[in-house]
């Protein structure tokens, strides 16, 4: 079992859809990175 976590901060006046693309990106960033990372942007 392993775990791929992608985390990021909310930016004042973001829009929700780009904000979840961006932790999304940085989920599949981590995933991509050999898996049991967690990668913040």
């Amino acid at each position: 079992m392993t775990i791929s976590i992608g985390g990021g901060s909310y930016q004042p006046g973001e829009e929700l859809i780009p904000f979840v693309k961006r932790i999304d990106e940085a989920m599949y960033s981590a995933k991509n990175c050999g898996k049991n990372r967690v990668v913040f942007v």
